[in-house]
């Protein structure tokens, strides 16, 4: 994450989603609406970016293992890929419910791979591959949250998802449990890797729609199981399919006159939420 060529080559870029880190934050300009810094090794920039934007959000990284931050830097010379998935249960551990791993996109597969072979949840992943011209932002890759794209000078550039679980302030989320909703309420389904159950929401009968919203980029499609019930009765939709690769990222469903509760399992492996509001 090294920065290379000059600071002035920074242009305005067509995104307000925007996250910048460096290893300086007197190299690191305004303008992102998150900053990255690392918390450890030779180059310890969160706090200084912290201090110097403190009503931005901030992610802090780490370069090795043993380190506590939201991120693990896997790269020559920082943590390796066979790290990743023990930090990451540490993290969890710790109470971070959504480690990052960042790395080269060339390394993602081995990153991947690795937490395969060890039985280990995946983590959000936040992947390096450079652009040429940084006046077009690329498109997130499917499957992460954040990419960074280009290197100003001093500092680099990430483009990242519209919400970021853990980071971002999230909507009232179904945890599993039965959820009162009396008024208009939102909640989120989380990725299997997060929770893996089944959401199960009871509401007073006078709720008429349940509205599903998903983004996912270039992702292959959430899919969703939901069971609609009345009294002791169930009306089942199978391989709901929203988000991602399908192009649907909106879905308006009527409630049947009567209904108390709907259950949501979710049925692929993506890595991100699915909205849901009951009307």
């Amino acid at each position: 994450m090294l920065a290379g060529p000059r600071a002035d080559e920074r242009r305005d870029l067509p995104m307000t989603r925007m996250m910048y880190d460096g290893v300086e934050a007197s190299s690191v300009p305004a303008g992102a609406a998150i900053y990255a810094g690392y918390d450890d090794g030779e180059w310890q920039s969160y706090d200084p970016l912290v201090a110097e934007y403190p009503h931005a959000l901030h992610v802090s990284i780490c370069v090795t293992s043993s380190g506590t931050a939201r991120v693990l830097d896997v790269e020559n010379g920082d943590a390796s890929p066979t790290d990743a998935p023990g930090w990451a249960e540490k993290e969890r551990a710790d109470g971070n419910a959504y480690p990052v791993v960042y790395m080269n996109e060339s390394t993602w597969s081995s990153v991947r791979s690795a937490f395969a072979d060890q039985g280990v949840a995946a983590p959000l992943y936040w992947v390096a591959a450079y652009v040429n011209d940084p006046s077009t932002v690329p498109a997130i890759p499917a499957g992460a949250i954040g990419l960074q794209y280009y290197d100003f000078g001093g500092y680099d550039a990430s483009v990242v998802a519209d919400y970021w679980p853990g980071l971002d302030p999230a909507p009232p989320t179904g945890s599993g449990s039965t959820n009162d909703t009396d008024e208009d309420d939102e909640m989120q389904i989380e990725p299997l890797s997060v929770h893996a159950g089944e959401y199960a929401f009871a509401f007073a009968p006078d709720k008429t729609e349940m509205v599903l919203v998903a983004d996912g980029y270039s992702s292959p499609p959430a899919q969703l199981r939901i069971a609609i019930w009345t009294t002791n009765s169930a009306s089942v939709i199978n391989d709901l399919e929203l988000g991602g690769s399908s192009g649907v990222h909106t879905i308006g469903h009527p409630l049947p006159s009567g209904t108390t509760g709907v259950t949501v399992h979710r049925l692929d492996s993506e890595d991100y939420p699915v909205g849901i509001a009951f009307t």
